[in-house]
């Protein structure tokens, strides 16, 4: 259940003061950050947010950053009080809607000024409300929003239900239950795309709860849905166990293998466990095996190399080359769409 009466009362408290003008850009993007953060862990059973920044302060403050940034975007007609009412509806957003990018009504951006071709660093700059932002670049250009079959630039980002498919670089919709699914279709948030080598794939529902029966390798069954907390244990006969989450510098991946470790893609035939990194840290596997070490993120300014680590702390990204790979080396910057031409 979501904690909506705690994060209205925290909006509300933070609104005080801003007068008959409305909000201050300040209490506006905290009152919105509040009520992200708290839907972003109660859509992921309380370890989101520690996950991504380690903790609810952190949250707060770099979500409040960012928004804050937003505003000043040249071309943009977001305003704090737009922001305030994002904020008030952001409780009642549907989990799968958060997760794949869908915005509830109050939060979709007025139509910014700039046309499509323009620079940009926000959303809300854009007369389409969209910014196509490259991997490893710090501004963009307004573009067209999703639609199946365009065109993409940036492999593997979700936008209003859409995903940029990395073999044709072009937006598919994310499938529900029962949707025909691949690489370049893939599902929405709580499925799986399950079915045997040379057959036909569906979406299907993943299990959520503990001791849940589940098919890591997805040709018979669902695996277990990792947002909520639970991985699968196995290919024949795995059910849903609790994942461990970790620090910087911690053993991540699969760990406490019965295999020898070697590593295997179901859980081979002896007992483990599953650890992920928190506070934005990059499980880096070794070479051959499920399992390594949580990267610490860098700091803004400092060099960062999204496969190897380090990674950014978000809302930052890793801004400079990126290769054939898709793999971006460079250094952790915070967007800051005024200076986006």
């Amino acid at each position: 259940m979501r904690r909506a009466s705690l994060v209205l009362a925290t909006i509300l408290a933070v609104g005080c003061g801003g007068g008959s003008s409305g909000p201050s850009a300040t209490a506006a993007c905290t009152s919105r950050a509040t009520a992200s953060c708290a839907l972003r862990d109660s859509c992921s059973s309380g370890h989101g947010v520690a996950a991504r920044y380690g903790d609810p302060a952190s949250c707060v403050s770099r979500e409040a950053q960012a928004c804050e940034s937003n505003l000043r975007a040249p071309g943009t007609h977001v305003t704090p009080a737009t922001v305030a009412a994002c904020a008030t509806g952001l409780p009642g957003q549907a989990c799968a809607d958060f997760w794949n990018n869908v915005p509830i009504p109050a939060c979709l951006p007025p139509a910014g000024a700039r046309a499509n071709g323009q620079p940009c660093g926000a959303p809300g700059q854009c007369q389409s409300t969209y910014c196509a932002l490259p991997k490893g670049a710090a501004c963009g250009l307004c573009a067209d929003l999703p639609a199946a079959g365009a065109p993409c630039v940036n492999t593997g980002e979700t936008v209003r239900g859409f995903t940029c498919a990395r073999t044709t670089g072009t937006w598919a919709p994310l499938g529900a239950s029962g949707s025909a699914c691949n690489d370049d279709s893939p599902c929405g948030a709580g499925f799986a795309c399950v079915g045997a080598a040379g057959s036909a794939t569906t979406c299907e529902a993943q299990p959520t709860a503990t001791g849940a029966a589940c098919d890591a390798r997805r040709t018979s069954a669902a695996d277990c849905d990792r947002t909520l907390g639970v991985f699968c244990t196995g290919h024949t006969g795995g059910v849903c166990a609790p994942i461990t989450y970790v620090g910087g510098g911690a053993a991540c991946g699969r760990l406490d293998q019965g295999d020898g470790g070697a590593g295997g893609a179901d859980g081979g035939a002896g007992a483990f466990t599953v650890a992920a990194c928190t506070a934005g840290a990059l499980c880096v596997l070794e070479a051959g095996v499920l399992r390594g070490a949580c990267v610490a993120p860098a700091a803004e300014g400092a060099a960062c190399d999204t496969d190897l680590g380090p990674p950014c702390l978000a809302p930052a990204r890793c801004v400079g080359s990126v290769s054939d790979g898709g793999t971006t080396t460079g250094t952790c910057q915070l967007i800051d769409p005024a200076s986006c031409g």
